[in-house]
């Protein structure tokens, strides 16, 4: 046997060792990320449970002012069905006065640059500041 022999074997042994470590690191990563999913979505289904039980009505709002989410409370206050209401904005949901009187798209009626609801949400998407506690009075159908 001669050292250029020996020098390889342990070359091939290194390289067998490192492949084992690397497929165990895998197997752990992977186990890892699995917990990590499973319970990243246990969070979000109990948020799901608190967001759909609230008392109150909670609506969420994209950038276009659209609803994305809102809660049998809110749905019910609208008196809509909550799928129904997903992408509608905001003077649909709440069958506002001026959004009833000419049905075009809620914002674009004449009174609608001073709509506190629409002052809100501009206000919520400008400064990426949630709304909590806000009491505005709106004329509704």
């Amino acid at each position: 046997m001669t050292l250029a022999s020996v020098s390889d074997d342990l070359l091939w042994a290194g390289f067998a060792t490192c492949a084992v470590l690397l497929c165990v690191a895998a197997v752990s990563f992977c186990r890892i990320r699995r917990r990590w999913r499973q319970s990243l979505q246990s969070e979000h289904d109990r948020l799901e449970a608190v967001f759909d039980a609230s008392p109150v009505g909670l609506v969420v709002f994209n950038e276009r002012k659209a609803i994305v989410r809102l809660n049998s409370v809110a749905a019910s206050l609208a008196r809509g069905e909550p799928a129904a209401l997903i992408n509608q904005l905001p003077g649909v949901m709440l069958q506002c006065a001026q959004w009833a009187r000419d049905k075009r798209a809620c914002g674009t009626g004449a009174d609608c640059w001073v709509c506190p609801m629409r002052k809100l949400l501009e206000s919520a998407i400008a400064t990426g500041q949630e709304i909590r506690g806000a009491d505005i009075a709106m004329r509704l159908a």
